[in-house]
């Protein structure tokens, strides 16, 4: 991609794999995922654990409501470093955790940064981003790392 492209992810320029530096805060992604959407993903993962799509179920086992898949948390962190590093970025690792509960219906905010950059065996540039995914009042509902290197 030319340093003049723009990200087809999104309106802004990528963020260079080859130049950026550590303590770079990523563009922030907002999500409000809908019962249905939670229900799709499942389905499309072959995740069907009743608290993410039976109302009933959840609050017989004492939650609000359906329940946001922990997998759909960690894609949000996925789509964060894609847009912010565009198309010639390669991602290489997520690990992620989820630390609460998160309910369908509300704003989530998915702040990141790059925490490190290194090389590979092969000698490719790595960059480590760290994510937090927050609802509202800022409660940190998963934390995440994911490895971005150029394809």
């Amino acid at each position: 991609m030319s340093e003049n492209a723009t990200n087809r992810y999104c309106s802004e320029k990528p963020l260079s794999l080859d130049r950026v530096p550590v303590g770079t805060c990523l563009p922030t992604l907002t999500k409000c995922p809908s019962q249905v959407e939670v229900v799709l993903f499942c389905a499309a993962i072959r995740n069907f654990h009743r608290l993410h799509f039976d109302q009933a179920f959840t609050e017989e086992q004492g939650f609000d409501g359906v329940i946001v898949p922990g997998f759909l948390m960690g894609n949000w962190c996925l789509e964060a470093a894609s847009r912010a590093f565009g198309p010639d970025a390669e991602v290489c690792r997520l690990k992620f955790k989820n630390t609460a509960v998160a309910p369908v219906g509300i704003a989530y905010t998915i702040e990141g940064a790059v925490t490190s950059v290194g090389q590979q065996d092969d000698g490719r540039r790595l960059v480590t981003c760290d994510f937090t995914v927050a609802g509202p009042g800022a409660e940190v509902v998963t934390l995440s790392t994911v490895d971005i290197r150029l394809a």
